[in-house]
């Protein structure tokens, strides 16, 4: 039973974490067409 608990307890811990990866992610893609214009405006 030892084994099963902690294999169960894995998923509460990556789910979590994999959630505010694909966040943090799709957030800088909603970003990123603003920072590159202003580095295409400074660049020139």
């Amino acid at each position: 039973m030892a084994g099963e608990t902690r294999g169960i307890a894995w998923p509460w811990i990556l789910v979590p974490i994999f959630a505010l990866i694909v966040f943090a992610g799709l957030r800088s893609c909603k970003e990123a067409p603003a920072e590159a214009q202003t580095a295409t405006l400074v660049g020139s």
